[in-house]
């Protein structure tokens, strides 16, 4: 089996993204037991993101944090867009802001009819392969609606005393990089050498770093080079604003966007030209791919594993003191992909007395029932609507009530215990609450025992499943969600009283995308095989 690419053949067996230090790995087996997938710029070993125009991405976004409908038409105005590496999400933060989808498939930032841009949470942490170890790629393709000033990309605020990255174009088509690490500069290049102008029409930007030097070019021209200086530890970091400063309205981007790539690595120049030829227009209709590891596919925003000690320590503050014994505190929990501390998505207690306890036999965090949980870091933009799974390993011990597994605001997802005496026909269920339409109640497959319990929604369609003790139940699709569809900010705390996780959680899967229930079954499989001391 092979992977057909514009330029190479990948053999079978190939692992995708290589090199990557914490990804999932999406692999081409000999068996053909996985879908042969066509070569995308994700595929570049490093990939930490990738923005694309491509109409299976965009959705709407209009209505404050809700992401629905789709915007895959030409016209449409551009609320949300998500990346299929990493799960991260470059979000509007108004309606006004929104891009518009135009032909190519591109992204029209008019920002001289007032600023457009898209803001991205989680990426204060980014770009420090950048900044710390001069390592990385930027890659843009683009076309320029106006030769302006204009801000393409930003995180630090044009400020020294921020960490980031400043990237605009001058007005006489010279480009301004502008890069820092809170408190000092590694590279400050006030007019490049290379030039765009909107008579050039489309083509590409890159900058890539190789541990000495920032390598700037536009198309196919001439490499420039610039000395890197005063690379070290970084810190704070904006979230990336793409299309404008990131804050402010000065100087907005007035172009189309196809993509923007973003990896650790300072990438082959094979790579880069695979890049530049790559056919957003005959792409496949979507970029969801299964995996051969855990989370099994790509689109994961959250990962984690409540086994895995390696991604747990018992400071609330962070990565402090790790879990090393059965009954350890738990008060930070990292994704599971995240060891280099650049996806910025760690759990955390509030305080000490709200750690739930690592248990050495598998079965997951034991949550105490009372006041035990771990928060996410804020609810951010790219946690509500559009295209959502979310898949929970958990055992619920409270018979009487049952256990909030996730809550966030007036949204809550319970897994009720086999006594509650609000479960139909006696029998304990799962579901997300509350949503309009049918209510799609699941039963649990297990009344007492370990339950892998899942939600998706897209907007038009609303599922659950449900598997413990060796049986599976799936809901009905039904139709509609709840306003602005499902989104989590605590793992074990209470929507309402009496509802505190009692009970152990094993792991959590958050995915900015819809699977089908094939792809769900997948999923379970995995977890099943993953857990299996479980009895799942």
């Amino acid at each position: 089996m092979t992977i057909i690419s514009p330029t190479r053949v990948l053999p079978a067996g190939t692992a995708i993204n290589p090199t990557q230090s914490f990804d999932a790995r999406l692999v081409v087996p000999d068996d053909g037991g996985l879908p042969v997938y066509d070569w995308a710029p994700f595929d570049i070993p490093g990939t930490l993101a990738y923005f694309s125009a491509h109409e299976d991405n965009r959705w709407d976004g209009a209505a404050g944090f809700a992401a629905l409908p789709k915007a895959n038409d030409v016209g449409d105005r551009v609320g949300r867009v998500f990346d299929p590496a990493y799960g991260f999400t470059a979000a509007s933060l108004s309606a006004t802001r929104r891009p518009q989808g135009v032909a190519g498939p591109k992204l029209a930032f008019d920002g001289g009819a007032g600023i457009k841009n898209f803001q991205v949470d989680d990426t204060e942490n980014l770009f420090r392969s950048i900044l710390e170890t001069g390592v990385g790629t930027i890659m843009l393709r683009l076309e320029l609606t106006s030769d302006a000033t204009q801000v393409l990309l930003d995180n630090n605020r044009w400020s020294a005393a921020n960490a980031g990255i400043n990237v605009r174009k001058n007005a006489n088509g010279t480009f301004y990089l502008y890069f820092t690490r809170g408190g000092v500069t590694i590279l400050s290049v006030a007019a490049t050498t290379a030039t765009l102008d909107v008579a050039d029409g489309e083509t590409s930007v890159m900058l890539r770093f190789d541990g000495v030097n920032c390598e700037f070019q536009v198309g196919a021209g001439t490499i420039e080079t610039h000395v890197l200086a005063n690379l070290g530890a970084s810190s704070g970091a904006y979230p990336l604003s793409i299309g404008g400063p990131q804050t402010g309205t000065g100087s907005p981007a007035q172009m189309e966007l196809k993509d923007l790539l973003i990896t650790d690595t300072d990438i082959s120049d094979e790579d880069a030209a695979l890049y530049r030829a790559y056919d957003l227009s005959a792409a496949p209709s979507t970029f969801l791919r299964q995996s051969a590891t855990a989370p099994w596919f790509n689109y994961a925003e959250r990962v984690y594993d409540f086994t895995d000690v390696s991604t747990m320590f018992q400071s609330t503050a962070g990565r402090t003191t790790a879990v090393s014994s059965n009954s350890d505190p738990v008060g930070t929990v990292i994704d599971t992909r995240d060891a280099a501390n650049v996806l910025g998505r760690d759990l955390s207690a509030s305080v000490n007395g709200d750690r739930p306890l690592y248990q050495s036999d598998g079965s997951g965090l034991l949550f105490d029932g009372t006041d035990d949980a771990l928060n996410k870091p804020g609810l951010s933009t790219g946690d509500r609507g559009a295209a959502k799974t979310i898949v929970v390993l958990v055992q619920n011990t409270d018979a009487t009530n049952g256990s909030h597994v996730l809550t966030g605001g007036a949204l809550y997802w319970p897994v009720t215990g086999d006594t509650y005496v609000g479960n139909p026909g006696g029998a304990a269920y799962t579901l997300v609450h509350p949503v309009s339409g049918t209510t799609p109640q699941t039963l649990l497959g297990s009344e007492t025992g370990h339950n892998i319990v899942t939600m998706r929604e897209d907007g038009d369609d609303y599922a659950h499943s449900a598997r413990g003790g060796g049986t599976q139940n799936d809901s009905a699709v039904v139709e509609s969600v709840g306003s602005g569809g499902f989104a989590w900010s605590s793992i074990g705390e209470e929507s309402i009283a009496g509802w505190q996780v009692d009970g152990k959680i094993v792991a959590v899967l958050d995915f900015n995308a819809y699977l089908s229930q094939a792809q769900i079954d997948v999923v379970i499989a995995g977890l099943v095989a993953q857990h299996g001391g479980l009895s799942l």
